[in-house]
């Protein structure tokens, strides 16, 4: 659930997006799971922080975020963000 993650943009520019996000309790997390989407294509990463800095990105362009928690049990949950980059 998005409240309970907290998933918020940190920063942007025009060519990087940093969202970032935490967990009241993150004891049993093994894991968090971002995939970032743009018209271009998708991509998956498996992390160990509670942020992500996406690089590489064009200016003015929309940005897609779903950030997933796992655990042992697999994934407890996830939520979704999206965000622009800066025209300069």
């Amino acid at each position: 659930e998005k409240d309970s993650l907290n998933l918020k943009v940190l920063e942007t520019y025009n060519d990087w997006i940093k969202i970032s996000w935490n967990l009241p309790n993150n004891e049993c997390v093994l894991k968090y799971v971002v995939n970032h989407c743009d018209f271009r294509n998708c991509s998956k990463v498996e992390i160990n922080e509670t942020s992500y800095n996406a690089t590489e990105l064009l200016p003015c362009t929309k940005s897609n975020f779903t950030v997933s928690v796992h655990g042992k049990g697999g994934e407890y949950g996830s939520t979704f963000l999206e965000s622009e980059t800066n025209f300069l």
